[in-house]
């Protein structure tokens, strides 16, 4: 069963199994998992890759996971360590290869699918202090396969192509996102656009970050061109460690937390780029914990959604391109949040487009919300689980992993209502915090949750390990 300071990640296989990842409390050992999807997802079709894989020395430890996909059949894993060095692992757990950007630790790991108009694949690595690192995903393809780039006429060259930026104007960071075609808040009649960073953490408790309009960045902060970003060598030449030109002469094919960080550290390419403040939203009193962008832009007025988790037990639903507050919800302590797409079949013409998931795992409660109507989010669904799970997703599809070791995949459900009271009035939407929540221990005359459609695959049990 996974402890509450374990790391877990999941991802869905194009062959329809599920892969994990789990770092335990220690942060020094990872254990990989493939959960093959026949029928019933009982427990004899999980399998253990790697029970217990050291990744990291003394003094070392796993601070962050993300899965990624790297092509249309194959994903990895991203593991950031606390030196700043980060690994890539196969589903199998071979080590394709690790290297060190940023001397401090890794806290997030995002990823970008290039649907960005003018972007590229990237990954996003967030460290301490507001260092933040975009990798170019083609650049990483290049390394990983052995499969030379296209040099550009404007210089870009073969090699993991990386850009480094340093988000000012604010206090600590705990997690931050890209924002694609931010309006220019200090010229409302412009239209013209630019990428941002948003960053979620203490004083202020969000925060936009634009590159300054003399910034050679203000082109495009993932990068419209292999020249925009940085890159430590100009050719591929397999198998040639003593070169400076090869690629491979940099980065390292063991887990970054068994090498020092001088052993990954890639080339220093100047001082980070300075991404100044752009717009706040200030509450002094609120910790931001966790920052979860929508999957694109709301389907009708094209706004670009994001819900918060903070110390306080609170989540909000905001715009990350002009930081308003949309709404909030109370209760929720320790609260895990995920966004499920698509929800519908795209043949509806009322399809959901994507929907909040919500899991309150002091309250065992796990609700469905749909934030995309003109009334404002209105509650699905809900289901009373176990508490302490672990509320998992990845390119869209959402996993609950329960305690016992069983292993749920959350689907898209409204249950119906009733549009009149007992009484005969029309019924008035649940309040944030009020009972009417329906919660394990406020369900309304005791009636009992009912949970979300099942999955014909879910009810698998995940492995456990022993003494864990």
């Amino acid at each position: 069963a996974a402890g509450p300071a374990d790391l877990i990640a999941a991802t869905q296989l194009p062959d329809g199994s599920v892969a994990m990842a789990r770092c335990l409390g220690t942060g020094q050992h990872l254990s990989l998992f493939l959960l093959h999807r026949v029928s019933g997802w009982n427990t004899g079709t999980v399998e253990t890759v790697e029970a217990k894989k050291q990744v990291a020395s003394s003094g070392i430890e796993v601070t962050a996971m993300k899965w990624f996909q790297i092509s249309d059949r194959e994903h990895l894993l991203c593991v950031g360590f606390s030196h700043g060095g980060v690994s890539i692992f196969t589903p199998r757990g071979a080590v394709c290869l690790s290297f060190l950007i940023e001397k401090k630790p890794v806290l997030r790991i995002r990823t970008d699918d290039g649907s960005t108009e003018g972007s590229q694949q990237g990954l996003l690595l967030l460290h301490e202090g507001g260092v933040l690192a975009i990798v170019e995903l083609d650049s990483l393809r290049s390394v990983v396969y052995g499969s030379p780039v296209v040099v550009s006429e404007e210089g870009g060259g073969a090699g993991v192509r990386f850009r480094v930026y340093e988000l000012r104007g604010r206090a600590e960071i705990q997690d931050a996102c890209w924002v694609d075609k931010v309006q220019q808040l200090e010229d409302v009649f412009s239209m013209d656009t630019k990428m941002g960073v948003a960053a979620l953490g203490t004083r202020p408790f969000l925060s936009l970050h634009t590159p300054a309009a003399d910034a050679a960045s203000s082109r495009s902060l993932i990068g419209t061109a292999a020249s925009a970003l940085t890159s430590y060598a100009k050719s591929f030449l397999p198998f040639r460690r003593g070169n400076n030109s090869d690629p491979l002469a940099f980065v390292q094919f063991r887990p970054a937390g068994a090498l020092r960080a001088s052993e990954l550290q890639l080339p220093p390419q100047g001082p980070p780029e300075e991404l100044p403040v752009a717009a706040k939203f200030i509450d002094p009193t609120r910790t931001g914990d966790r920052l979860e962008p929508a999957p694109h832009r709301h389907p009708t007025t094209s706004t670009a959604l994001a819900v918060t988790c903070d110390a306080f037990g609170r989540v909000g639903l905001f715009c990350i391109e002009t930081l308003r507050c949309f709404h909030l919800w109370k209760g929720y302590r320790d609260a895990q949040v995920a966004w499920l797409y698509p929800c519908d079949y795209p043949e509806r013409v009322d399809r959901i487009e994507f929907c909040l998931v919500i899991y309150a795992p002091l309250r065992g409660l796990l609700e469905l919300w749909d934030v995309t109507g003109a009334g404002g989010p209105q509650r699905a669904d809900a289901a009373a689980v176990d508490l302490n799970c672990s509320l998992l997703s990845s390119c869209g599809q959402v996993y609950l992993l329960r305690p016992s070791g069983r292993f749920d995949r959350v689907r898209w459900h409204r249950k119906p209502c009733s549009p009149l009271t007992a009484g005969g009035a029309a019924a008035a939407p649940s309040q944030p915090g009020s009972d009417a929540f329906a919660s394990p221990r406020s369900c309304a005359d005791g009636e009992a949750v009912q949970p979300p459609e099942p999955d014909a695959g879910s009810g698998s049990s995940a492995p456990k390990e022993d003494g864990e």
